[in-house]
């Protein structure tokens, strides 16, 4: 899987990171050095599994003022429980395995146009 994202992004000429736990993607969230626009998450991890990663993400942001990154959680589980689990740990957009990757380019080319449309009015203030 990780593989296929990481062609998908190289495609779309995405920089990335990549994590193979959930503790090492929230520790490379929390880097300074690095800025990440959206994570893609998986549930299933070892160490540190998608939900309690993006749970702590969503407090390092509001202790550091850190504005809000999108996470889009990647997950095998189609149930109305992981679902509201995923919703409720914070993520912003829930998509199934296999991934749909029309689906992914649309939502990560929104959360593109509305960084570049929030970057403006701050520099237009």
């Amino acid at each position: 899987m990780m593989q296929l994202l990481v062609a998908f992004l190289k495609k779309h000429k995405y920089t990335y990171s990549e994590a193979e736990n959930g503790l090492a993607a929230l520790q490379a969230y929390q880097n300074p050095n690095l800025r990440h626009d959206f994570i893609l998450m998986d549930m299933s991890m070892p160490v540190m599994d998608g939900m309690t990663a993006t749970r702590a993400i969503r407090q390092y942001e509001q202790a550091y003022n850190v504005p809000r990154c999108c996470i889009i959680v990647l997950t095998g589980l189609a149930s109305s429980s992981a679902r509201l689990e995923a919703w409720s740990s914070g993520i912003d957009q829930y998509l199934t395995k296999p991934v749909n990757f029309q689906k992914l380019a649309e939502i990560l080319g929104q959360e593109k146009e509305r960084r570049f449309s929030v970057e403006d009015a701050k520099r237009d203030a």
